[in-house]
């Protein structure tokens, strides 16, 4: 215990325990996640929640071990602790060849989806060849995929926006890169960009195999920011 005086009676200003606890003023250890912020000068220091800082938070990620038709996060991971949330995902396989990778967002968990608009700019790693496609139902991932392991598939990340947003349609961006079933050797390069057109809170975000096929193997994890 220290216990110091200043122009007042001495009392206890820290406490330290057989159990390492830290208690301000006496028996006062805050609670689980708190940490210990100044008051500034000729102020106490107190316990307060932690401030998100812009820390970038791993809520779940989901290994593909066996054919699924698509990864979900519903509301017990899309909720209101995070405003934006970042997918990313490694080594998607579609089962069938040339098939496309896109992402989905809902406002019930899932049961409707509200109108997406996507699009991306595409080129091919080793000929420069390149160019744009668009009105696209679903946020886009990864398109003309080679269905092979080996050949690294398609990996990268989807950015989803503003996502607790009730005045606003949220917004997404993303790059990926995609092994091309034309040409396995010749990989191509995405930039991408969507709009879910809902002012509703998000609360379900599915990553899918567009062509309704399966998704064979792979990793996608779900972050929060």
């Amino acid at each position: 215990v220290f216990a110091l005086g200043k122009s007042e009676t001495a009392a206890e200003k820290f406490r330290f325990t057989a159990d390492n606890e830290i208690g301000i003023a006496g028996a006062n250890y805050g609670t689980d996640g708190q940490v210990m912020t100044s008051g500034g000068a000729g102020a106490a220091c107190a316990w307060e929640d932690a401030a998100g800082g812009g820390d970038l938070i791993r809520i779940l990620t989901t290994t593909i071990s066996s054919a699924v038709a698509a990864v979900v996060f519903n509301s017990t991971y899309i909720t209101s602790t995070y405003n934006n949330y970042l997918i990313i995902a490694t080594g998607m396989r579609p089962s069938n060849a040339a098939d496309e990778i896109g992402i989905l967002c809902s406002v019930d968990d899932g049961s409707n989806f509200a109108t997406h608009l996507g699009s991306w700019r595409w080129q091919a790693m080793t000929n420069g060849a390149h160019g744009v496609s668009g009105d696209y139902a679903y946020m886009p991932f990864g398109g003309d995929i080679y269905s092979v392991s080996g050949y690294g598939n398609n990996s990268g990340y989807c950015w989803i926006l503003d996502a607790n947003s009730t005045s606003e349609m949220k917004m997404m961006m993303g790059k990926s890169i995609a092994s091309n079933n034309g040409s396995p050797y010749n990989p191509y390069a995405y930039d991408t960009a969507g709009r879910f057109a809902s002012t509703s809170a998000i609360n379900y975000i599915k990553v899918y195999n567009v062509n309704g096929n399966n998704i064979s193997a792979g990793e996608v994890s779900l972050y929060g920011a």
